[in-house]
């Protein structure tokens, strides 16, 4: 099979720091310098990859492919010999994280991961499950009204905003996605008046990713509501202002913690 060339890759001191610590591992559990020395490029590979906010190396994607390192050419071996390579290294886990720094898992063992980083991946998956599983059907006067007439085509056709209001009064972690003008904004403005009609005590917090987006984010709720024209116990229950994640969640620069937790929930009954 002829080697594709692929685009460089960057690296950094941090990355090569990584894998020559990779390399000396693999040199202490089994001798094999020729090993050693391949981990050493798939080790700065899956750490260059880490600086680009990817947990791990999907093999499929790199194998048996010419792959420069920064300044430095890596001819990477099929997915069988790869798996093979990690396995006999003595630095992974396969299949999930352990006592060693990486793991070979996903699909048929096709991603390498930083075991930090996949132990933390999979965490987050169990208490996705877990809430997606939780089911906490809600009641209150005239609920079925107000549903009917926020979401009038209900009735009459599959609606798939009505679907994911439903699901959002029925669980406590509902996902919604869609393209631009979609009307994600405008269903999530319209679930947020259904819980509010069910307990208009509940406080709402609004959140994401940067102070920016988080700002647009409160507007477009905002302007939804109002041209919904949502009840005015809807309208003051309304966050002014958004935060970033970090910020909700008491983010802690210094040890890496976060003040709000399993132990310590973040103080609001609704957060979008």
């Amino acid at each position: 099979m002829t080697a594709q060339a692929l685009a460089s890759v960057a690296v950094s001191p941090l990355d090569e720091a990584f894998a020559r610590y990779v390399e000396r591992l693999v040199l202490q559990h089994s001798g094999d310098a020729q090993l050693a020395g391949g981990l050493h490029d798939t080790a700065l590979l899956t750490s260059a990859e880490r600086a680009q906010g990817h947990s791990c190396v999907e093999l499929t994607a790199y194998a048996a492919r010419t792959i420069l390192l920064g300044t430095k050419r890596f001819d990477a071996p099929t997915v069988s010999d790869w798996q093979q390579f990690l396995r006999n290294s003595g630095v992974c886990t396969v299949g999930a994280p352990g006592d060693r720094p990486t793991t070979l898992g996903g699909g048929h063992e096709q991603r390498w991961d930083l075991a930090r980083y996949f132990a933390a991946e999979s965490r987050v998956a169990a208490a996705i499950r877990a809430r997606v599983a939780q089911l906490r059907p809600v009641s209150a006067p005239d609920l079925a009204g107000q549903f009917a007439a926020l979401f009038p085509n209900a009735a009459t056709q599959e609606d798939w905003q009505a679907i994911a209001a439903q699901a959002a009064l029925e669980r406590s972690l509902t996902f919604i996605t869609g393209g631009p003008g979609t009307g994600k904004t405008t269903v999530a403005a319209r679930i947020l008046a259904l819980l509010l009609h069910v307990d208009p005590t509940q406080t709402v917090a609004i959140a994401a990713p940067t102070g920016r987006a988080a700002a647009r984010l409160v507007e477009s709720i905002g302007a939804a509501a109002e041209r919904e024209r949502l009840p005015d116990v809807v309208r003051r229950q309304l966050p002014t202002t958004g935060a970033t994640l970090h910020r909700l969640l008491g983010y802690q620069p210094w040890t890496e913690t976060f003040r709000h937790g399993p132990d310590h929930p973040i103080p609001h009954d609704v957060i979008v």
